[in-house]
Formats: C-alpha cells, structure tokens, sequence
C-alpha cells in the first residue's frame, strides 16, 4: 500500500512540475572546424533528429570538407557524429548558402558565383559550372544520405545574392537581391534602378515555375523569407523611397525601411507593410516564419525603430528587438534586447506552438557571450541562457537556430578559443590556454523538454510506442500497428537528460535505457516515430 501511495504521489508531482516551465540547462556542444575559420549560416532538422549545418570554411590547404574555400554542407547526429559532409561551393562562391530541409532530410542549396565558373560537390565528383553572366545563380537538392538528387543552372545576373530559401509542400521558395537584369529559367527581370527584390519558385523536383520582382527606383533588399503550412510565403526586406510590392505602393521614412510582405503561391501579394524611423540603421535585419504564417522579425540597429507608433530607441551602439507579426501582417508584440552594452540578433527559431527563440551576442563580457532566449507565443520572455568562459580569449556568437521533434532548440555559431555551454567544454583549432587563432563553428543544444507545458507536447490519441520494464532496463518498443521508432530520450521531471540520446538500431527494433543507476521519481520518455512525437511519462522506484 505505501508503494502505491508512493507511485501515486510521484505522479502528481510530475504532473504538477510538467505544467510549470523550468530553467533550461545546457545539454550538449560540440564543435565543426580545422585550423582555418568557419563560420555557419543555417542549422536544419528532420524528423529523424538529424542536424544540417551549412556555413562558410575559409582557404586553408587541407583535404577536409571545412578547409577548403567555399560552402560547406555537414549531416551530423544529434551528438555530432557526422553522418556525411560536402564541400558544395567553392572557388568563387559570392554569397552565403541558404539552406531549406523537408521532413524528409532533402536538402535545398541556393548561392550565386562570380568570376564564370564554381566548383560543385556532386557527391561522387566535382563538376564546374560556369556561366556567361557576371554573377551566376545556382540551385540543388541533395537526399538524406547526401545523393544528389537534382542540380539547376543557367540563371544569371548582372549582379545578384541569395537571401532566403524555404521549402513547403511542393513548392521551393527563393529570395534575393539583384541589381541590372537577372535571367531566373524563362524570366527576364529588370532592377527600376537601383537595387531589387527577385522572389522566385521551384518544385521540389527542381522544375522552375516563375519569377517576380518588387522594390523600387532606390535601393531594395531582401534579408529573410519563409513558408507556412498554408502555401504562402513571407519576406522580409528593407527599401528606400517608394517601392511597389504586387499592388501595394510603399513610402519609406529612410533608406532602409524594413518592408514585411506576404505572398501567394500565385506571386500576388496579400499585404505589405513597412516599419521604422527616420533615424532607424538596422545593422541585421533576420526572419522566422512559423506554421500558423506568423513573421518574426529580428532587428539588430541604431537610432530609433517604431511600429504603430510605439518606439524603441537603441541605448547603445547597438540594441535589438524582436516583433512578431500575425498571418493578417499585423503587429502582435515587440520585445527589446537592449541596455549598456550592444547586443546583437542573429538567429530566430519557433517550435510547434509558436514560441520563439532568439540568438545572439551581448557584449556585456570584455570579449562578448553567446545567449539564447525563449519568449511565449502571446510575448513574455521567458528565459535566457548564455556561454560561460573558460578563459579571457574567447569569443563567442550566437547564431543560426532550429527546435527538432522532440522539442530540443540547436543555436549553431561561431567561436575563438576555449569556451564552455554548461559543463561542456570545446575548444577551437589552433587554440591554447592563452592564445587561439582561427574560428570554428560550434553546435549548442537545450533540453527543451525543461520548458514546455505539458499541453503543447505531441501525443497521439493511440500511442505509437510502448513502454515495459526488464530488470533494470526501460525498453521502448514500437507498438504492433504503429510508425517506424526513430529514436527515443530520457529525462527527468525537471527536463534534466537522464540518459544518452538513442536512435533506433533499424526498423521495428527496440531501445533500451539503464535504469540500475538512477533514483527513485518520475521520468519521461520522448520518442521520435516516422508519425511525429510522443511523450510517455512512467514512475521508476528502486
């Protein structure tokens, strides 16, 4: 009877802590690099849990694929044991490569070239592409186990950089800025002036469906785009004077005016609005799109920025703000990273119920520290957590975001040194305890678990998974008539990692955790399934 009791209280407690948001805490980081300097630009995930982290490695002669001169391409387990790597640009790469990723684990490369000629990672060789255009742009697809599944070429620009990339449904979006005439599959596109914005699609197989442009006479940019569930994408620019986007006309109150607009699969633009001050200099201007086709906007600036009238001047050489902004282009809520010393943003991501997390640097530190932030759907933040220092020399960015599955936040960046997340401890290439040359990316992870309400976790009315107890061992299992098991991880009641992250060793498999070390309480499992994610809680008394 008292065991019963004992179970019956450990349950409500579990059930009482999982309904309240915990601290988060540092679970894992580790790091990408040789001795020259690389640096990311995106970080993806599949349903599998699989990391994609694509980025910039500098010239260094080393037969590696984050030494030679170009783009990268690196699939990696949640752990970082890299699963396969590319070196997909390189010789005269002109911008950063942008990266989407389906469910499936496709990945969607765009950048442009200069010069006439880039050298291509086909998998099995290098081909190079060249173009009589002065600027070429190219577009490719790679599978899940790094196949090459498509490569598109033949576009061009007289001047032109990729700055979106993003996959819903059948449909590839793509965004940019071009100056002159860009030439994108059969359309012809004429800057009014200056510089413009080019919007562009493609199918998931490659095929290209169409081209627009937007902007003006005076100088127009895209910084971000992303896709909803519902078709549309969304883009985030800035623009000077007057500019049309579809049938919306737009006046500027600077030369760089931030612009958010919405658009059809069909090009036309449902709204478009633009934000800012006479005196507002954004220095990063970055986009997040949710499922529900919210657009979350992350401005790095100096002078003042205003939306609907409410202001927010820069306290410092730089300040930042984040503003999320509903499906129907309206304001929803703006929350300010500022104060003394500058901050930056530089990484936006959102999980399945819409609560964003943001990335950066803060220059509170002499050399400066990494944080990430969670704030809730409705605009409260909620927590911040940053890099600790395990020396002087360090210097650490925050930067590129995803959530996977299992609710886990990934923030990519750049570091100098040794550092520390938590009680993990990397160190760059090259670097010593009092000196460090060369930058490297790291990969950092939160146990998310730690910090959603019970409510928003994914759990399926017939559980695809059980849960039964051999001795000391927790085996999960696939149910009888449920999804392919992926992998699965364990964690306390306060969203602490329990146990190594396991994947399943092949199809309709079991996994297994030791519980022989563990204390008496309440534990959860989260399980990925080819279905989505389950979250199975059990009570574990020694």
């Amino acid at each position: 009877m008292r065991t019963i009791s004992l179970i019956i209280l450990a349950a409500c407690t579990f059930m009482a802590m999982e309904a309240r948001a915990q601290a988060p805490e540092w679970t894992d980081a580790w790091d990408i690099g040789t001795d020259g300097s690389e640096f990311p630009t995106r970080i993806g995930t599949d349903a599998r849990g699989n990391l994609y982290v694509t980025g910039y490695a500098a010239n260094f002669p080393v037969f590696d694929p984050y030494s030679a001169t170009g783009q990268f391409l690196g699939c990696f387990q949640p752990d970082g044991t890299e699963l396969w790597a590319r070196t997909v640009f390189s010789i005269n790469p002109s911008s950063p490569c942008r990266m989407a990723i389906d469910a499936m684990g496709n990945t969607y490369l765009a950048a442009t070239f200069i010069n006439g000629s880039i050298m291509v990672d086909l998998g099995a060789r290098d081909t190079l592409i060249t173009t009589d255009s002065s600027t070429g742009l190219i577009v490719m697809s790679y599978d899940a186990g790094g196949n090459l599944r498509w490569l598109r070429t033949g576009f061009g620009a007289d001047t032109m950089s990729v700055e979106g990339l993003a996959v819903q449904g059948s449909r590839v979006w793509l965004g940019g800025t071009f100056q002159g005439v860009a030439g994108i599959g059969g359309t012809r596109l004429q800057s009014a002036g200056g510089s413009d914005i080019c919007i562009a699609q493609f199918d998931t197989s490659g095929t290209f469906i169409g081209a627009v442009r937007s902007g003006g006479p005076a100088g127009d940019r895209c910084n971000g785009l992303g896709a909803d569930s519902s078709g549309d994408a969304t883009l985030l620019g800035t623009f000077g004077g007057t500019a049309a986007f579809g049938d919306t006309s737009l006046v500027a109150t600077s030369n760089a005016t931030m612009v958010l607009a919405r658009y059809r699969p069909d090009f036309s633009v449902a709204w478009a609005r633009a934000d800012g001050t006479p005196t507002f200099d954004p220095f990063t201007v970055i986009l997040a799109v949710d499922r529900s086709g919210a657009g979350i906007a992350g401005l790095s600036y100096t002078g003042t920025f205003s939306v609907d009238g409410r202001t927010y001047p820069a306290r410092s050489e730089s300040d930042a703000l984040v503003v999320r902004y509903g499906p129907d282009g309206r304001a929803q809520w703006e929350v300010p990273f500022g104060g003394s010393f500058m901050q930056e943003v530089d990484g936006l991501g959102t999980d399945s119920q819409g609560n964003v997390y943001v990335g950066g640097f803060s220059q509170a530190l002499p050399d400066g520290e990494a944080f990430l932030a969670r704030i809730s759907r409705d605009g409260i933040r909620q927590w911040q957590a940053t890099d600790s220092y395990a020396n002087a020399i360090c210097s650490t960015y925050g930067g590129p975001i995803c959530v996977d599955s299992a609710g886990v936040i990934h923030m990519a960046g750049a570091f100098s040194g040794i550092t520390r997340f938590g009680t993990h401890v990397i160190a760059s290439q090259g670097s010593t305890p009092t000196s460090s040359t060369g930058w490297d990316v790291y990969v950092a992870s939160l146990a998310q678990s730690s910090s959603v309400e019970r409510s928003e976790r994914a759990e399926p009315t017939a559980a695809p998974v059980a849960l039964r107890r051999s001795g000391d061992m927790l085996v999960v299992s696939p149910a009888a008539d449920g999804a392919e098991l992926l992998g699965a991880e364990l964690y306390s009641v306060l969203g602490r990692r329990a146990a190594d992250r396991q994947r399943a060793p092949a199809r309709g498999e079991t996994i297994t955790f030791d519980l022989g070390a563990l204390p008496s309480g309440a534990y959860l499992v989260v399980a990925r399934t080819a279905a989505g994610v389950v979250s199975l809680p059990f009570i574990h008394v020694r």
